[in-house]
């Protein structure tokens, strides 16, 4: 279990009574190394679908996640220093996971795409968008639709096939969102509806089949994934009728950092100057080696993040391009997660 440090008691302010009404309008920014951990289990608790609306309260505080898989990854910048980089010649980065896998994006312009997926062995799987699968464009505001029609190739060994389909994007809701953790404010709520038929041939065998999926995903503006995301996935039969095919639900425990309002425990650490202009530093006991740094405002919107190297129990940030105002600043550092305000006068 992560223990989460703060470097002042100013930590009552962080949990913001009102809700503000969320909006995207910026795609998410990678920070190259940057790390995240996802759990994964078959879900079968209160089915949250019919809960949308603005100002709501989604309650999975009683989620069991202690037979969850978990599945630590890693942000990457620099495409071509993938093997597989020729493959994905649209991505502009890309995640690798510690069971092998590895997934491709795009954040040019205004979208947020899948562009493809790797698997290593043994199933030595790949998949290339052709027309890649847009998550969402910006703005995205709420009560908004957005509707992407995609294509891919894949092959695995002598199993080649195509996939093709529509994608239905839904800002259905916002509110708070408990979970074991804690609680996270002010996050969005996405209903997306894929329809996908996938057509594949092993040596002179041909068969497809139709999949429909409808996951909900709870998200902040500013995150590259989201807190929370259950995924409803039916076999869509000849006759019309649909075959529920599983219910699985994915939590992103690494992103208990911003928003974060549950009970926890707290030491000391110091920063300073407090307000800062140009730089801070920032002191703390066992802050050592690679950290990764991110500034967000108070509605949990990432504003600046890198990747630093503390030495000496210490670290210095360069502040000089943060407007004046109050930020939250967090460091992870191994399995220790640092807060602390910022002030930027």
């Amino acid at each position: 279990m992560k223990i989460l440090f703060t470097l002042t008691l100013f930590i009552t302010s962080l949990a913001i009574s009102a809700i503000a009404q969320p909006s995207f309008t910026a795609l998410p920014v990678p920070v190259d190394k940057q790390k995240a951990t996802t759990a994964l289990i078959d879900y079968t608790g209160a089915d949250p679908r019919a809960i949308s609306g603005s100002n709501q309260t989604w309650d999975f505080s009683n989620l069991d996640l202690t037979s969850a898989t978990i599945t630590n990854y890693t942000y990457h910048t620099d495409v071509s220093a993938s093997p597989h980089a020729s493959s994905f010649t649209g991505a502009s980065f890309y995640t690798s996971a510690d069971d092998g896998g590895e997934s491709y994006y795009t954040n040019n312009n205004d979208h947020y795409s899948v562009v493809g997926d790797y698997f290593g062995a043994p199933e030595n799987y790949l998949e290339t968008y052709s027309d890649p699968q847009t998550i969402y464009t910006v703005p995205f505001n709420y009560n908004d639709t957005q509707t992407d029609a995609f294509e891919s190739s894949h092959h695995n060994g002598a199993d080649i096939g195509k996939i093709s389909g529509t994608l239905t994007t839904t800002f259905d809701g916002y509110g708070t969102l408990i979970l074991p953790q804690g609680s996270v404010s002010n996050v969005a709520r996405f209903k997306v509806i894929t329809s996908q038929v996938d057509t594949f041939s092993y040596n002179t065998d041909v068969a497809s089949y139709h999949i429909k999926d409808t996951a909900y995903y709870w998200i902040r503006p500013g995150d590259l994934d989201p807190v929370l995301a259950i995924d409803y996935t039916y076999l869509h039969n000849d006759d019309g009728t649909d075959d529920e095919a599983g219910i699985q639900l994915f939590v992103m425990t690494s992103a208990f950092t911003t928003g974060l309002t549950g009970s926890v425990s707290y030491l000391q650490a110091n920063l300073f100057p407090q307000p800062a202009s140009s730089a801070v530093t920032v002191t703390a006991k066992s802050l050592e080696g690679n950290c990764h740094i991110n500034i967000s405002n108070l509605n949990g919107i990432s504003i600046a993040s890198e990747e630093q190297e503390a030495s000496n129990e210490t670290l210095t940030l360069n502040v000089q391009s943060l407007k004046s105002g109050l930020y939250v600043m967090e460091i992870q550092n191994e399995d220790r997660l640092y807060r602390q305000k910022l002030v930027i006068k």
